[in-house]
């Protein structure tokens, strides 16, 4: 016969201790209590069911009857009359364990390179196996640790209030947490129940301009400077959609809209007004037709048009940048449309122009900034290229009293202000599979943002205005920047005078990238910047960042939003262009 294995002994070895110690706490004394409701269990006999002979004793009786285990009561047995045990101690959890392991059932790793604990003969290995495997049983310790904080040592705390501090110093903020939980209770601001109520008001995604009404009442009386202020918001209160007509008998594109502006001619008593869209088409409006509601639509590119400029020396002229790497020309008088710059190899899309008297500018999605005279068109040895950024220039501006000084906008998150006059070899660039060469210009300054900045523009005040993901509306004013040196190894860093909050995060199904824009030549001298809103509205800001004007909204025939939007160089009036192609004139 074939000896028993090393598991069969240990597993015998288990059942006659278990068997020793069941006899020695004389459980067949245990009679039914009707306090506890225990009744010790019979023993069943069946010698023919299979499930008994799982439980076969080889030491049982001659007549090899199966004993059927015996569920121990636990509440009738009071461990501390026999040994030093805690009084919370669980033999019965201890014993199921001590069967687990030895019996192969839910064995764990763990418990096996632990291997098998006798918590009957030695209470050292028990309280050691408490320590490791059983949750919070270091409480029950007499001696409590001592605590030692690095921020109280020479403080005269307690070990109490120690411990008090150090439980405190453990509580992570988390949005759960109530804004007055955050403040001081002991001086309480009388004002703190306005500013609860205040922020309950507002949404997870929030324009400061959508509370214009109430920030006007509330300004009333106690604004230094009101009186501009509120004549400009009497001005702009009293504009009306033109003619009457709805938005709806006005659509000036087929798609939505990516720019537009107010486009001067000599012979006309009101300026035209033109914008772009996604499918590359060129809307025109004559306010001076009062006749009819005349729309005229040019296709001129295949993708979508980005931006459009003109130069102040033949207005007849208008230059178009596209997505599709192109710019082209429109003559209003022929009607005709020529190619006046493309590359074949680069194929990153154009994303903004400007042109300053003979000279164009324009950025593209790979970072680069082409500078060309416009009297020269598709002259590549003529064209000056820098890179300016790793990344899409999302947009710039050129200081309207000196072209050399320029700002960018990136999805780097950065916005940086250049000195074109420094010219220098880009070290800092490289991509993989590009050998080319470029220049870059010197950086004066810059600014960090949180997020991606959709958009910068520059005014006669050196004010610079930004949008980005971020939620923000950003001024900063540069005052003489002809001041500022170049330094090539420290740029300098900007922060913002005034920031306001506002919805920035547009859908490409929603609306274009919101673009705050300033108005070029105010007769009144007062500096402003329009941008459009999320909430199908028009904002109107002034250079210190108060808001002037809330045009439009749900209630007044607004059925989309504005996304490109522009103030007229001149006087106070506004176009803003929506997703689906309608016109909001304001005059």
């Amino acid at each position: 016969m074939d000896q028993p294995s090393s598991f069969e002994e240990q597993r015998q070895t288990t059942i006659r201790r278990n068997k020793q110690l069941l006899e020695q706490l004389d459980l067949t004394s245990i009679t039914h209590d009707d306090n506890t409701g225990i009744t010790p269990r019979a023993t069943v006999k069946d010698s023919a069911t299979p499930t008994a002979q799982l439980f076969q004793d080889p030491n049982s009786d001659d007549d090899g009857e199966p004993i059927r285990r015996v569920k121990r009561p636990k509440p009738a047995v009071n461990l501390r009359e026999t040994d030093s045990r805690p009084a919370n101690f669980d033999i019965g959890r201890h014993t199921r364990l001590q069967y687990e392991a030895d019996s192969g059932v839910r064995r764990s790793k763990r418990l096996a390179e632990k291997g098998p604990i006798d918590f009957t003969e030695d209470y050292t290995e028990q309280r050691a196996f408490e320590a490791l495997y059983v949750p919070h049983a270091a409480e029950d310790e007499e001696e409590e640790e001592e605590v030692e904080l690095p921020g109280l040592k020479g403080l005269p705390y307690t070990q109490e209030e120690a411990r008090a501090l150090r439980d405190v110093s453990e509580i992570q903020i988390t949005p759960d947490l109530k804004f007055k939980d955050l403040i001081s209770t002991e001086e309480q601001d009388p004002t703190l129940p306005e500013i609860e109520e205040l922020l309950k008001t507002y949404p997870e995604s929030f324009s400061v301009g959508d509370y214009f009404d109430n920030v006007c009442a509330k300004e009333h009386g106690h604004n230094t400077g009101y009186s501009e202020v509120s004549e400009l918001r009497t001005l702009f209160r009293n504009l009306k959609l033109y003619r009457g007509w709805t938005p709806k008998e006005l659509r000036i594109t087929d798609a939505r809209a990516q720019f537009c502006k107010f486009h001067p001619v000599s012979n006309h008593c009101r300026d035209l007004i033109m914008a772009s869209d996604t499918y590359g088409n060129l809307g025109i409006f004559n306010p001076a037709n009062t006749s009819e509601k005349e729309m005229n639509t040019y296709r001129l590119h295949p993708r979508n048009i980005t931006s459009f400029n003109h130069s102040e020396n033949d207005l007849n002229k208008v230059y178009t940048a596209s997505g599709d790497c192109t710019v082209g020309v429109f003559d209003l008088e022929e009607l005709s449309v020529t190619d006046f710059y493309s590359n074949k190899d680069d194929k990153s899309g154009i994303t903004d122009l400007k042109i300053r008297s003979t000279t164009m500018f324009f950025s593209r999605e790979n970072g680069t900034f082409y500078k060309l005279d416009i009297r020269e068109p598709n002259n590549e040895q003529s064209c000056q290229i820098l890179r300016l950024h790793n990344e899409k220039i999302t947009g710039f501006a050129l200081n309207p009293k000196d072209e050399n000084y320029l700002a960018t906008s990136s999805l780097e998150r950065q916005l940086k202000v250049w000195d074109l006059r420094f010219v220098k070899d880009c070290d800092w660039y490289f991509h993989e599979g590009s050998e080319a060469q470029y220049q870059t210009a010197g950086d004066l300054m810059r600014y960090d943002s949180r997020l991606s900045i959709s958009y910068v523009d520059w005014n006669q005040s050196n004010q610079l205005v930004t949008s980005g993901f971020a939620n923000e509306l950003n001024l900063f004013n540069l005052k003489d920047i002809s001041q500022v040196q170049y330094d090539s190894y420290h740029t300098s860093l900007l922060s913002p005078d005034v920031t306001k909050r506002h919805n920035c995060r547009t859908s490409v199904k929603l609306s274009t990238i919101l673009k705050p824009r300033w108005q070029r030549n105010p007769k009144d001298q007062v500096e402003k910047f329009i941008v459009a809103n999320l909430d199908r509205w028009l904002d109107v800001y002034d250079g210190k960042g108060n808001q002037v004007a809330h045009l439009g909204g749900p209630e007044n025939n607004m059925v989309d939003v504005p996304g490109a939007c522009a103030i007229h160089p001149e006087t106070n009036s506004v176009i803003g262009v929506g997703s689906k192609g309608n016109l909001y004139y304001y005059c």
